[in-house]
């Protein structure tokens, strides 16, 4: 979980803009997550077919350097392999949040077989991490799905608590918390190339108010997505986030998007 590039590779984060509606504006150079709510029913299956899916805005990831502590030819390899973004759209209405993403990936890999409700999905699945941070509160969630929609939700009390074993192996799945996931391509198949994987997050609004900050217009959220990516045909696994942070570690709350509630 600890994990940038100097510059986004524009080309890829232009061509994931184009495939499925545009970037959100920047508010004075920071990047936001516009949130778009919607009366339409939502069927969480992974497909992202409603109507409000394509008439939201869409946040695409930016490649995260995790490499930079490499020697030179090693650090020059890594960056040497072609970037695979995320596009990512958040509705929400009167109960729920729902983050739907399609991830580029040409190698769609979800190890385990077992169920992996609670775990630290990210070591063994190519994985999407949603992070919702409340600011006026002290504690904050981060969530996870896969190819094969499995999921996680770990809860952090405080910044200060972050990261206690009893916090991440004693805990039930955050509740309410609900992924649905499809391929396009082969899970685990290394003869072919794939297309990309598709995944769809349900997040009980309820569940993020029981913790003393309601989730509404007026209060300030923040929020980051952030991605694993692993691959037969890469050097080493490729990290990615939105907003961009100023360095590969996904607990710099600070440099979280600004939720903006439309």
């Amino acid at each position: 979980m600890k994990r940038i590039f100097a510059a986004c590779l524009l080309g890829a984060v232009m061509s994931g803009c184009a495939c499925w509606n545009a970037c959100p504006d920047k508010n004075n150079g920071q990047e936001n997550i516009v949130i778009v709510k919607t009366a339409e029913k939502i069927t969480l299956d992974g497909k992202l077919d409603e109507a409000a899916w394509k008439n939201a805005p869409a946040h695409v990831t930016h490649f995260a350097d995790a490499s930079g502590g490499l020697p030179e030819l090693e650090h020059k390899r890594v960056l040497a392999d072609k970037f695979e973004p995320a596009s990512i759209k958040v509705l929400y209405d009167d109960e729920y949040i729902y983050v739907g993403a399609v991830l580029t990936d040409e190698d769609i890999v979800a190890l385990l077989k077992k169920n992996q409700n609670q775990d630290y999905l990210y070591r063994t699945a190519d994985t999407l991490e949603v992070f919702i941070w409340p600011v006026a509160g002290h504690h904050y969630w981060e969530l996870y799905s896969t190819p094969t929609g499995n999921k996680t939700g770990f809860f952090f009390p405080a910044g200060g608590m972050t990261f206690m074993e009893p916090l991440m192996t004693k805990v039930p799945v955050m509740p309410g918390l609900e992924v649905a996931s499809t391929i396009q391509g082969t899970l685990n198949d290394h003869s072919d190339r794939d297309k990309s994987w598709t995944t769809e997050m349900r997040i009980s609004i309820k569940e993020l108010n029981s913790k003393g900050v309601k989730f509404e217009p007026g209060q300030e959220w923040r929020m980051l997505f952030s991605r694993y990516n692993y691959s037969h045909f890469m050097y080493a696994k490729q990290h990615s986030f939105y907003p961009q942070l100023p360095s590969c570690n996904f607990h710099l709350r600070q440099y979280y998007a600004p939720v903006v509630f439309k």
